[in-house]
């Protein structure tokens, strides 16, 4: 987390790490919420009606470190479809799921990814790959 600075999320996502822990998860960052609907007024994060490609293009112009897409197949397509991933770092759990949230929902295009590094944390296996330009 020392390397991001910025995390976007759905509001899915967003609801859901309310109903896990008392405390925001993310108090380091600048946090963005992609949402339809009407949300209410919150300390913790920016509450965002915009399309995600126009929206991250403002902030790359901005200074800053990394910006982080978290969880959420909806924004995870939208993110891979503009083009705006240049690593993907994925952890596995040991379990297998009969039925399970996609990772994306929308056809991956192809793209070439060069291995950086794998961590183990625990029961959680971590890849960390980069995509090739």
């Amino acid at each position: 987390m020392q390397g991001i600075d910025t995390v976007i999320m759905g509001r899915a996502t967003c609801d859901q790490l309310e109903s896990l822990s008392k405390q925001f998860t993310y108090p380091d960052q600048r946090c963005y919420v992609f949402t339809r609907s009407l949300a209410p007024e919150d300390p913790n994060v920016e509450f965002v009606r915009e399309d995600v490609s126009s929206f991250v293009a403002k902030l790359k112009r901005q200074q800053g470190k990394s910006i982080w897409p978290v969880g959420g197949a909806g924004l995870a397509d939208d993110f891979l479809q503009a083009g705006l991933i240049d690593e993907f770092i994925v952890s596995t759990v040991p379990v297998l799921l009969g039925k399970g949230i996609p990772l994306f929902h929308s056809p991956v295009p192809e793209l070439s990814l060069e291995f950086k590094d794998v961590r183990r944390h625990g029961q959680i296996a971590q890849f960390h790959h980069a995509v090739r330009f």
